[in-house]
């Protein structure tokens, strides 16, 4: 599902992030942060389709203005979420590469 692949692109951003200390794409992010509720709402609406043309795996979209692979956004914020909560760090990451229920993971994450 759209969700699976958000949260799994997310988690490779987000272990990046936290050896480099730097956003992948920050446009993508920056955009993220500005707009993070209304990309919230209309991904989980979408979040359990097959449909990732909006979400992954795209540019920038004219008809809406926004830059592409936002999936990737909303999976590394889920994960750090995840992340933030974890009293062990190291056992987070280690989940985080090895999720099988990715509704789950994202229920335990306390993402929004």
């Amino acid at each position: 599902s759209l969700l699976d692949y958000a949260i799994m692109e997310g988690a490779a951003d987000f272990v990046t992030y936290l050896i480099l200390g730097k956003y992948t794409n920050p446009e993508v992010f920056d955009f993220g942060f500005a707009n993070e509720q209304k990309l919230w709402e209309k991904f989980k609406k979408e979040m359990l389709t097959e449909n990732t043309d909006d979400w992954l795996f795209n540019t920038y979209n004219p008809e809406t203005g926004y830059p592409g692979n936002l999936g990737y956004f909303i999976g590394f914020r889920i994960c750090e979420s995840y992340y933030n909560q974890a009293t062990n760090k190291q056992r987070a990451i280690k989940e985080m590469l090895e999720i099988q229920d990715f509704e789950r993971f994202l229920k335990e994450s306390k993402y929004r």
